[in-house]
Protein backbone atom coordinates (compact mmCIF):
# COMPACT_ATOMS: atom_id res chain seq x y z
CA UNK A 1 0.00 0.00 0.00
CA UNK A 2 2.94 2.53 0.71
CA UNK A 3 4.69 1.67 -2.53
CA UNK A 4 1.07 2.96 -4.51
CA UNK A 5 1.19 5.80 -2.53
CA UNK A 6 5.11 6.34 -2.95
CA UNK A 7 4.30 6.15 -6.96
CA UNK A 8 2.02 8.61 -6.95
CA UNK A 9 3.47 11.07 -5.50
CA UNK A 10 5.76 10.94 -7.43
CA UNK A 11 3.56 11.24 -10.42
CA UNK A 12 1.99 14.01 -9.05
CA UNK A 13 5.53 15.67 -8.00
CA UNK A 14 4.65 15.31 -4.81
CA UNK A 15 7.51 15.25 -2.57
CA UNK A 16 10.54 16.64 -4.86
CA UNK A 17 12.70 19.35 -3.97
CA UNK A 18 11.66 22.53 -6.14
CA UNK A 19 13.29 25.35 -6.94
CA UNK A 20 12.04 28.79 -7.04
CA UNK A 21 12.09 30.47 -10.63
CA UNK A 22 12.53 33.68 -8.56
CA UNK A 23 15.15 35.25 -7.32
CA UNK A 24 16.85 34.63 -3.97
CA UNK A 25 18.95 37.90 -2.26
CA UNK A 26 21.84 36.32 0.14
CA UNK A 27 23.83 39.33 1.18
CA UNK A 28 23.02 42.77 -0.54
CA UNK A 29 24.19 46.52 0.58
CA UNK A 30 22.65 48.23 -2.92
CA UNK A 31 20.55 51.34 -1.80
CA UNK A 32 16.97 50.44 -1.60
CA UNK A 33 16.17 52.58 -5.42
CA UNK A 34 18.11 50.69 -7.24
CA UNK A 35 17.98 47.22 -5.97
CA UNK A 36 14.96 46.43 -7.73
CA UNK A 37 16.35 47.17 -11.10
CA UNK A 38 19.02 45.87 -10.57
CA UNK A 39 17.65 42.33 -9.44
CA UNK A 40 15.79 42.12 -12.43
CA UNK A 41 17.64 43.01 -14.91
CA UNK A 42 20.47 40.24 -13.83
CA UNK A 43 17.62 37.74 -13.30
CA UNK A 44 16.42 38.68 -16.96
CA UNK A 45 19.75 38.31 -18.40
CA UNK A 46 20.96 35.50 -16.94
CA UNK A 47 17.54 33.24 -18.05
CA UNK A 48 17.89 34.21 -21.44
CA UNK A 49 21.96 33.55 -21.47
CA UNK A 50 21.63 29.95 -19.12
CA UNK A 51 23.33 27.92 -22.00
CA UNK A 52 26.51 30.99 -21.74
CA UNK A 53 26.91 32.17 -18.49
CA UNK A 54 30.22 33.84 -19.56
CA UNK A 55 28.20 36.02 -22.16
CA UNK A 56 25.74 36.54 -19.54
CA UNK A 57 28.86 38.03 -17.32
CA UNK A 58 29.93 40.14 -20.14
CA UNK A 59 26.26 41.28 -20.57
CA UNK A 60 25.91 42.26 -16.71
CA UNK A 61 28.81 44.20 -16.51
CA UNK A 62 28.62 46.22 -19.42
CA UNK A 63 25.11 46.87 -18.07
CA UNK A 64 26.24 48.07 -14.86
CA UNK A 65 29.62 49.84 -15.71
CA UNK A 66 27.10 51.89 -18.54
CA UNK A 67 24.75 52.96 -16.30
CA UNK A 68 26.20 53.08 -12.74
CA UNK A 69 29.95 53.68 -13.17
CA UNK A 70 32.70 51.45 -14.15
CA UNK A 71 35.05 48.93 -11.98
CA UNK A 72 32.01 46.71 -11.47
CA UNK A 73 33.02 42.55 -11.32
CA UNK A 74 30.25 39.63 -12.43
CA UNK A 75 31.01 36.05 -11.24
CA UNK A 76 28.27 33.35 -12.16
CA UNK A 77 28.26 29.78 -11.62
CA UNK A 78 27.42 27.18 -8.69
CA UNK A 79 29.22 26.33 -5.24
CA UNK A 80 31.74 29.13 -4.63
CA UNK A 81 32.56 31.17 -1.92
CA UNK A 82 33.79 35.16 -2.07
CA UNK A 83 35.60 37.56 0.08
CA UNK A 84 36.22 40.67 -1.70
CA UNK A 85 37.10 44.43 -1.43
CA UNK A 86 34.15 46.64 -2.51
CA UNK A 87 32.72 49.76 -2.13
CA UNK A 88 30.34 50.80 0.21
CA UNK A 89 26.24 50.35 -0.59
CA UNK A 90 27.74 48.50 -4.04
CA UNK A 91 27.62 44.34 -3.62
CA UNK A 92 24.84 41.98 -4.62
CA UNK A 93 25.06 38.10 -3.75
CA UNK A 94 21.96 35.98 -5.17
CA UNK A 95 20.85 32.73 -6.26
CA UNK A 96 18.73 33.02 -9.43
CA UNK A 97 17.68 29.32 -11.55
CA UNK A 98 17.57 27.43 -8.13
CA UNK A 99 21.21 27.14 -7.20
CA UNK A 100 23.17 29.66 -10.06
CA UNK A 101 24.68 31.95 -7.97
CA UNK A 102 25.24 35.54 -8.96
CA UNK A 103 28.09 37.98 -7.34
CA UNK A 104 28.01 41.56 -8.39
CA UNK A 105 29.70 44.42 -6.62
CA UNK A 106 31.82 47.50 -7.75
CA UNK A 107 35.56 47.90 -6.54
CA UNK A 108 37.31 51.48 -5.97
Amino acid sequence: MADAETEAKKEDGEGEKKFGQYPLIRMTDLPNETKPEIVEMISTTVERNSLDLQNACKLIKEHMDKTYGSSWNVIIGEAFGFEVSYLKRHLLYMFTLGTLGVLVWKCG
